[in-house]
């Protein structure tokens, strides 16, 4: 290489990625589109469910609801707010896959881009601001916090939501500043009380849920969370039909301050065999939900 010449930026990506991402750019300038423009591909999306998707089944997991009791299913919910644009979220739906939301503004885009209300999961905090707004019945639901449940649980019974409870477990803090814990969710005495509240109410509420942060660098950290919430439901009393894990998964080619990549230590196949095991601390487990955005999308 001459002197003084760098390499290519290339973050890993094979040639034909390259290829691939310059043919679109040159395609969107032989249209004279204006510049600067923005170009996306929903083909990175595909190849990297899929890639989860082999993974998540060669460890014994099957797509969507199994009908064999020894055996578990799994879904991906589209992460809105981590790329809400228009042409993604009717590709997703096209595919006969489920979104996840977080505001009014996420809401309202998946219903104008085709999704049923059943195939749609609100997350988030202070949604009792908003969501009343909307009579939907059959949402899933997932509430954050007791001031939630209480303005909401009117609603979940009239409407027949399926409901859930997003707890705090101790793996989750924040990435910037670790020795301080996140705001959201239930903690896990709260929990308990908001499950057995659900319960006594007799609202359709089956799942559990927690979300922890983007980038996490080893399965390990997923299963001391999952081990919390598996107690919290023993002592609730309560038997999910499906465990909601969030997303997080590390995106490739993403260092930490330290030069490191984030997803050193991280292997698919490794991640989808300690769910496998997980998953038997919860007699009755239907499906794992996942709603991994960064790792899906970066590509994209």
């Amino acid at each position: 290489m001459p002197a003084g010449k760098q390499p290519p930026l290339n973050f890993g990506h094979a040639p034909e990625t390259i290829a691939f991402w310059k043919r679109l750019v040159r395609e969107a300038l032989s249209l004279s589109t204006p510049t600067p423009f923005f170009v996306f591909s929903a083909l990175p999306i595909a190849e990297r469910i899929s890639e989860l998707d082999a993974a998540l089944t060669a460890a014994g997991f099957k797509s969507g609801i199994s009908n064999l009791k020894s055996q578990i299913g799994f879904r991906h919910w589209l992460s809105c707010k981590t790329q809400p644009v228009a042409p993604l979220l009717r590709w997703w739906c096209q595919q006969g896959r489920r979104i996840e939301v977080v505001s009014e503004f996420e809401l309202r885009a998946a219903l104008a881009e085709g999704f049923a209300p059943e195939n749609i999961l609100v997350n988030g905090p202070a949604k009792h601001h908003w969501l009343p707004r909307f009579e939907l019945r059959k949402l899933s639901v997932n509430f954050d916090s007791p001031a939630e449940l209480a303005a909401l649980l009117p609603l979940a019974k009239k409407l027949n939501w399926r409901c859930g409870v997003r707890i705090n477990t101790s793996e989750e803090f924040d990435p910037e500043n670790p020795q301080f814990p996140t705001q959201f969710g239930f903690t896990p005495d709260e929990a308990v009380a908001a499950l057995k509240k659900l319960l006594r109410a007799k609202v359709r509420v089956e799942t559990v849920s927690f979300h922890l942060r983007t980038n996490i660098s080893s399965a390990q950290i997923y299963q001391r969370a999952i081990a919390e919430v598996a107690e919290i439901c023993r002592v609730a009393k309560f038997s999910p039909s499906y465990l909601d894990i969030g997303g997080g998964l590390p995106v490739r080619h993403v260092l930490t301050r330290g030069g490191k990549v984030f997803d050193g230590e991280f292997g698919l196949r490794a991640f989808a065999e300690m769910l496998r095991q997980s998953a038997k601390l919860f007699p009755g487990l239907r499906e794992i939900w996942l709603e991994n955005g960064r790792w899906i999308s970066a590509g994209s």
